[in-house]
């Protein structure tokens, strides 16, 4: 085999692996787009799976870390659940340029590469957030993984602390955090979470009792809150 039959070889490999990981495509859709052309599904699924599985021996031979994830679809739309070292990393909407940004931070902060698996705390993970969608659990029991700067963390902390069913607002988490004059800065790290729902920041809503945005989108927020019996703002502190 030549030297650029393994480089074209070995691209190919990632560059499926890639899709995967992603989410610009799954094993399922690559299953789907193969089986147009060729009925032996069976080979087929084999083949993505090794593909797969030789991306993953890659990234370890690069000395990457690897994060397991896998895609929730919620009432609210779709989530993507990671985990490293059996702690949750990632709960993080998968549309818009927000979910993005959250795993290129991670990617570099973690020297890592996301994989298409799942874990028993991805499944854990999952199994809880189905429960408070039914609406049975108010509080997750779930080691987390914060993947951000120090001043991010402090910020994350700070919505850790706002209760199920009350709201507050982006100038009171700067003043917890003791950063009153930088509520941008808060505003930016809160839609810097990447643990959407178990660290509530949909309870953080504007000043005037507006929604403002949200990485799930307004609708989602809203469902969110409806979920927790907030039709009207309660605010933390008030009766």
């Amino acid at each position: 085999m030549s030297s650029l039959f393994k480089k074209l070889h070995q691209q190919f490999r990632l560059n499926i692996l890639i899709g995967i990981i992603t989410n610009r495509a799954t094993v399922g859709k690559i299953f789907i787009y193969f089986h147009i052309f060729d009925n032996l599904s069976t080979k087929i699924h084999k083949f993505v799976i090794q593909i797969h599985n030789c991306g993953i021996e890659y990234f370890k031979d690069m000395d990457k870390t690897l994060i397991s994830y896998r895609i929730f679809e919620s009432p609210c739309g779709n989530l993507s659940i990671g985990s490293l070292d059996g702690k949750l990393c990632m709960c993080d909407w998968t549309d818009g340029n927000r979910h993005q940004r959250n795993i290129s931070r991670m990617k570099r902060l973690l020297n890592a590469e996301f994989v298409l698996e799942s874990t028993p705390a991805i499944e854990t993970a999952i199994a809880q957030i189905e429960e408070y969608f039914a609406g049975t659990r108010r509080q997750f029991e779930l080691p987390l993984l914060l993947t951000g700067s120090e001043f991010q963390k402090t910020v994350w902390a700070a919505l850790q602390n706002i209760p199920y069913g009350i709201t507050t607002t982006y100038t009171d988490i700067a003043l917890k955090c003791g950063k009153e004059r930088a509520v941008r800065a808060i505003a930016n790290a809160i839609g810097a979470n990447a643990l959407s729902i178990i660290i509530p920041c949909h309870r953080v809503i504007g000043v005037n009792g507006t929604l403002t945005g949200y990485a799930g989108g307004i609708i989602a927020k809203q469902r969110l809150l409806t979920i927790e019996g907030i039709s009207q703002p309660q605010f933390m502190g008030q009766p």
